[in-house]
């Protein structure tokens, strides 16, 4: 499961990663450097950490021609859930933790690596985070919504 995709059958998953959208095919240094492995406490069986991908795109990958550039993705949460025989239920990917950080447009999962190499499709997913003309409507009417409040109180 991850932030846009899933739940993914265990098929599917394993498809999706032995098919040409694995990263690993384009950047095939690509390390995940994960980190901070955490037993959940509220949640028996669930293991969660952090993961900040890196690699460098040496070969050809989804449709994109390889030009030596280094992905460096944002820190991503990532999770696993075990059920009582101990084996994996369920895996959570790509879940952005600071999306300023790294090269890749705060994308992460698969969506950063696409939008990298220049393939991400036309979907608002596949792109860097845009503010929708909502939230900033929102956002510039929060101060009056606020001064309002406390004036009502006085």
């Amino acid at each position: 499961v991850g932030p846009f995709v899933g739940p993914l059958t265990r098929q599917q998953y394993l498809d999706a990663l032995g098919g040409n959208l694995n990263p690993s095919e384009g950047f095939p240094d690509l390390i995940g450097r994960q980190f901070g492995f955490c037993a959940d406490p509220v949640e028996p069986g669930r293991v969660w950490w952090i993961t900040r991908p890196t690699g460098t795109f040496t070969k050809p990958f989804f449709g994109a021609d390889p030009d030596g550039r280094r992905i460096e993705t944002p820190p991503q949460a990532m999770g696993v859930v075990f059920n009582a025989s101990g084996k994996v239920k369920q895996i959570n990917v790509g879940a952005v933790m600071d999306r300023t950080a790294g090269n890749s447009a705060g994308l992460g999962g698969l969506f950063g690596f696409l939008w990298f190499v220049g393939k991400a499709p036309p979907a608002p997913e596949y792109q860097p985070y845009q503010r929708s003309w909502q939230f900033k409507l929102l956002a510039a009417a929060a101060p009056l919504l606020t001064k309002l409040q406390q004036a009502q109180q006085k």
